[in-house]
């Protein structure tokens, strides 16, 4: 009635019974180790415990016979009480072991997860600083190009096209060309092998990184719908080359390496035909983001705008296209538009 806490100790199994059904009461007991038969000296709160007299005894040196003998003089429910309270100790133990090797192995994943996600982020700096210091390297080699073929004309122009400084001048630029080719060497053309696509299969744009699943083919016409996503691209069916499902799939994903020699800031799409156009737009845009070129200009004319209307079209749905407007006047204007990407 006081309130007085009372800290007692008992062998009574009895009484761990009414302990643990009145709410005023609560069980503890000290931890034994059942494999090793010695206490470790935790405290457990809200467990009862054993006293292990018999295994104790059986440690010591006890003749099993007398542990056997003195077993039949205990009451039968206290028997069941104890041999309960044992094997609730030992798998109280064997899920604390659990627990704990679970824990190590988490901290060890975890570890191993923080290794791999500094790797990662190693590798990319590397990736970004090469991108960087090549497309750099590769501008300085085409301001130096350019250089000297500026200088090539002026000096034909200002000899009045004689033939000798004409000679002289295309021997300079075929040396330009042989030290141009050691540089960007050209890659062997791979002949790729002709198929006979049907609706639903798996196909690529030839040169581009752009795969998806054929939905429409017009043989006659040579014509086919490609869906790439929730893109529907309209090109030549001669265009496609055979693809996985995975290529597909993992279209944005796949890695993808470009004859530097073809390589322009520009695409004039003037003159062509709007299916030639998209075609021709998607696999530029595709083509400048995975070289890693910051902006392109899309040189569409303004004519009756169809072309022009076909490309902001596209480059609104395109997610690499990080902004998109009209050039200068004193540029081109609306017959130009630039796109920046992210």
């Amino acid at each position: 009635d006081k309130g007085a806490r009372v800290l007692a100790t008992t062998h009574h199994g009895s009484l761990k019974l009414v302990a643990n059904q009145l709410e005023e009461f609560q069980n503890a007991s000290m931890e034994f180790d059942t494999e090793e038969l010695k206490p470790t000296y935790r405290f457990k709160q809200g467990m009862p415990g054993s006293s292990y007299a018999f295994e104790v005894a059986q440690r010591i040196g006890f003749d099993d016979e007398f542990i056997n003998l003195s077993k039949l003089y205990l009451d039968t429910d206290k028997t069941k009480i104890e041999e309960f309270l044992v094997s609730l100790e030992k798998k109280s133990q064997d899920l604390r072991d659990q627990l704990n090797k679970s824990e190590l192995e988490n901290l060890r994943l975890k570890g191993l997860a923080n290794l791999y996600q500094d790797k990662i982020e190693k590798l990319e700096k590397q990736k970004k600083e090469i991108l960087s210091d090549t497309k750099e390297k590769a501008q300085l080699y085409l301001q130096d190009v350019n250089k000297q073929i500026e200088d090539t004309i002026k000096n034909i122009r200002e000899s009045q096209a004689k033939k000798e400084v004409v000679k002289q001048e295309k021997e300079k630029i075929e040396k330009l060309k042989k030290e141009t080719q050691k540089v960007f060497p050209q890659k062997p053309k791979v002949e790729i092998e002709k198929k006979e696509f049907k609706v639903g299969d798996y196909a690529s744009i030839i040169n581009t990184s752009t795969a998806g699943v054929i939905e429409e083919i017009d043989t006659d016409k040579n014509k086919a719908v490609l869906l790439v996503g929730s893109l529907k691209i309209r090109t030549k069916l001669s265009d496609f080359q055979s693809a996985k499902k995975s290529e597909a799939e993992l279209v944005y994903k796949k890695k993808y390496e470009s004859d530097m020699q073809t390589l322009s800031f520009r695409l004039d799409l003037r003159g062509m035909r709007y299916e030639d156009a998209e075609s021709e737009l998607i696999r530029f845009l595709d083509e400048s983001n995975m070289n890693g070129i910051d902006r392109v200009e899309i040189l569409h004319g303004k004519g009756t705008g169809v072309l022009k209307q076909m490309t902001h079209g596209i480059l609104r749905t395109n997610h690499s296209v990080k902004n998109y407007y009209f050039s200068g006047i004193e540029s081109g204007g609306e017959g130009i538009t630039i796109v920046e990407f992210k």
